[in-house]
């Protein structure tokens, strides 16, 4: 099942679209700014109260995106702590190898090396 982006939907997805753009040129500091608006949108938006119409359905794979990239950034710029809750909900939203990588990787940079250590048993 996706996920509903209420309100403008369009909004996000330019600011997902903005973070991409930065992250290739390695402007991490403005993916990471374009990426927090991404989630921001995403997770503001309310489906229960929304009307079909006035959003869209991103399926799982999609809104997970929104999370690796800003992990990405996140880890990029030293940013371990938000790195790592970006691509453990990445992750949690459509489970894939690359947003596992980026958890561990937070993990045993913030010293959590038997946590880090766990994760990699669960692969």
């Amino acid at each position: 099942m996706g996920g509903f982006v209420a309100g403008d939907p369009i909004i996000t997805i330019q600011e997902h679209e903005a973070a991409v753009q930065a992250y290739l040129k390695s402007d991490y500091k403005t993916a990471l700014g374009h990426s927090t608006q991404a989630i921001k949108t995403y997770e503001e938006s309310n489906p229960a109260s929304a009307v079909a119409a006035a959003g869209m359905i991103l399926p799982p794979e999609e809104i997970s995106k929104f999370y690796y990239l800003g992990s990405l950034s996140a880890g990029a710029l030293g940013q371990l702590d938000l790195a790592f809750q970006w691509s453990k909900k990445a992750d949690t939203i459509s489970p894939h190898p690359e947003y596992k990588a980026v958890e561990v990787a937070a993990l045993s940079d913030l010293g959590r090396k038997d946590e880090a250590r766990s994760l990699l048993e669960e692969v």
